[in-house]
This record gives C-alpha cells, sequence and structure tokens, in this order.
C-alpha cells in the first residue's frame, strides 16, 4: 500500500510501479538465508540483460544458516521472555485459562481440573464433570491449595525474619520471644536518621 500511494501521489501508474517494487525485492538477499527469494525459489540468480552462466548448487549452505539465525533468535527471546519447561504431569490438578469476556473474567477458571494425558507441550485434561479438553501447557497451571501455598511460603523464607537497615547497612537481630526479662531499651534502634535542626539566618541578631 505504501509503493501505491507513493506512486498516486507522483501521478504514476500503480501497477507498473508495484511490480518494479516487487521484483526489487524479490532479487535482494535476505538477511537471515542469505540467498534472495527467487534464487531459493528457482534455484539460479534472477536473469537480467547481462549473460549469466548457471552453475549448479545444493541450498545446504541457506538451511545451515538459516537454522543458525533462528536458533539464535529463539535463545535471544527465551531469554527476554524468561521461558521454562512445564512442570505440569500425567496426575496433576491444574487450572485452566478462559476467554475474557469481561474486565471482571480471571485469567483461569476457579474449577479445578486434573491432568489425564500429556505428549510433548499437548496436555488433555478432565473437568469434575467428565468433559475433556485439549490444551496446550502454556494454557494451564499447577493448582494449590491455601496450606500448600503457605508451607512453600514458610520454606523460601525460613522461621526468623531479618530486618536490614539498608541507610546504616546494619542488621537487626529479631526481637526474642522466649526470654520475658529482656527490654527493648537493650535492642538497637531502627529508626530513622534525623537531620539537625537549626535557627534561621535571618534571626541571628536576635535573643530567642
Amino acid at each position: 500500500m505504501k509503493r501505491i500511494r507513493i506512486a498516486h501521489s507522483e501521478g504514476l501508474d500503480w501497477k507498473r510501479e508495484l511490480r518494479k517494487h516487487v521484483t526489487v525485492y524479490r532479487s535482494i538477499d535476505h538477511a537471515t538465508t542469505g540467498k534472495s527469494p527467487a534464487e531459493l525459489l528457482f534455484n539460479r540468480k534472477m536473469g537480467g540483460k547481462l549473460p549469466d552462466v548457471t552453475e549448479p548448487h545444493t541450498d545446504t549452505e541457506v538451511r545451515d544458516r538459516d537454522s543458525e539465525r533462528k536458533g539464535k533468535s529463539k535463545l535471544y527471546t527465551d531469554e527476554r521472555r524468561r521461558a521454562r519447561h512445564s512442570d505440569v504431569e500425567v496426575g496433576d490438578t491444574v487450572l485452566v485459562r478462559q476467554d475474557k469476556v469481561d474486565k471482571f473474567t480471571t485469567t483461569f477458571n476457579a474449577t479445578p481440573h486434573k491432568v489425564v494425558s500429556k505428549t510433548g507441550s499437548h496436555v488433555i485434561v478432565e473437568s469434575p464433570a467428565g468433559a475433556r479438553y485439549e490444551r496446550n501447557s502454556t494454557f494451564v497451571k499447577k493448582y494449590q491449595t491455601n496450606q500448600e501455598r503457605n508451607k512453600g511460603q514458610n520454606e523460601t523464607h525460613g522461621v526468623e525474619d531479618v530486618i536490614v537497615d539498608y541507610k546504616r547497612d546494619t542488621v537487626i537481630p529479631p526481637i526474642p520471644t522466649d526470654n520475658a526479662d529482656t527490654s527493648m531499651s537493650d535492642l538497637p534502634s531502627a529508626g530513622r536518621p534525623q537531620r539537625i535542626r537549626r535557627a534561621p539566618q535571618r534571626l541571628s541578631d536576635y535573643v530567642t
């Protein structure tokens, strides 16, 4: 459409200008394959006004270059999107992603489903009513109860919490609860640092 608009603004035949644009595009080497689209299609360079001797060749180099570039692109995309393998297995209880109807619709359906089959990234889940659905593994996530979620948080953070004062670069130990004789005055102060307060300069000649 951009080339058609340019031809129309310049008063040229848009059909002829479009054919010129397509011819140029098909003759330019692609950044990924290293070959032009016309060369990959006809297995030879595009014919021009000058004579050209066609040499037989294979596309092994093109396929290797294409696979290498696609592999680099995949690694870069996976790193940016923090992609990871799905940990869903057969027998797990999962939640299934649902279509968004309005702004109050949650991302996943609140009804737990059970995984009955998994082949690669393809899973089959079964609802409590017995209905089965085929989904990609990205459309399901493991279902955890509140007890399992709280247990995982306790194992991650530990029993005692340590407070760090980043302004003073010191670590404040947790307050002991088993010793009743310990007073709050024995604990280090965790208050914020305060600035020194001075009277304004204009009041230096007055007695306050």
